[in-house]
């Protein structure tokens, strides 16, 4: 099946398995020192609220790289993801040491989970294929319904305004000649994936009564600059990691991004 295939699919579920049997999520936070700078952004932020016994849960979970790594830290995981190659990826790494309880669903049904059963929620995907709000606000929802009254959820979004720039970072050089977008308002088509500029975010999250405590850009500008930063030594290349960590939270840097990370609570 081709990409242009699977915008034909009706079943969003069916649309969401497709899409991944063509994407290769398993290498995608790992395949190089650019593409890990999303993971390494994300843990950092995760490990400052990490305490002992908590339980966590992990919506849209992928090939498993957040649980498996946090399930190698001694906690227990639960994790929901969707597509099917990417749960029976994940499905073949989880060891017997490890508190891991997977399953194959989507997280706008968490019915076989318990109100306020979870510390941290971590929504990682969900949103980066729900075309319609009312989906959105009932993931947000479910999410919150399942996270403790004190617990903190992070939720991340792609982020709209760069993916013009990216596409031609990636050598897309006619990308500006394509109807992927609308050629007044520069708005993209909502495909193979949903994109949100920073104000959009921020409204759905209040809007679904969620209190934003950290605002990050988790890869920055890493994406248009990827090949330079696979050739840099170890040296440069933590001198990077540097950089990003203490500019990733500054406000007037937030949009230079493909991926926003919102760290928040129950209002």
């Amino acid at each position: 099946m081709r990409i242009e295939d699977i915008i034909n699919i009706t079943n969003s579920d069916e649309q969401v398995s497709a899409l991944y049997d063509l994407f290769d999520e398993d290498q995608r936070l790992i395949r190089s020192k650019s593409a890990q700078v999303e993971f390494l952004v994300t843990i950092h932020y995760l490990d400052q609220v990490l305490k002992p016994n908590m339980r966590i849960l992990d919506l849209g979970a992928g090939t498993g790289i957040y649980s498996l790594y946090l399930a190698e830290k001694g906690y227990s995981v639960t994790a929901v993801e969707l597509a099917k190659k990417n749960y029976e990826i994940f499905q073949s790494k989880i060891k017997p040491t490890h508190d891991i309880t997977l399953y194959h669903g989507s997280a706008l049904n968490l019915s076989n989970l318990n109100t306020q059963s979870f510390d941290i929620v971590l929504l990682f995907g969900p949103l980066y294929h729900l075309n319609e709000k009312e989906d959105r606000d009932l993931c947000l929802q479910e999410a919150l319904r399942v996270l403790k009254d004190d617990g903190t959820i992070f939720i991340s979004f792609i982020n709209h305004d760069i993916i013009h720039l990216s596409e031609i970072s990636n050598k897309n050089y006619s990308f500006f000649n394509t109807e992927e977008y609308n050629h007044e308002t520069m708005r993209l088509k909502n495909f193979p994936f949903v994109f949100f500029n920073i104000e959009e975010c921020r409204e759905m999250l209040l809007s679904n009564h969620i209190h934003i405590e950290r605002e990050i850009a988790s890869d920055g500008l890493t994406e248009l600059i990827q090949h330079k930063i696979d050739e840099m030594d170890d040296y440069s290349y933590q001198q990077y990691l540097k950089y990003h960590f203490l500019f990733c939270e500054k406000k007037e840097l937030l949009s230079a991004t493909n991926h926003f990370l919102f760290q928040g609570r129950k209002q």
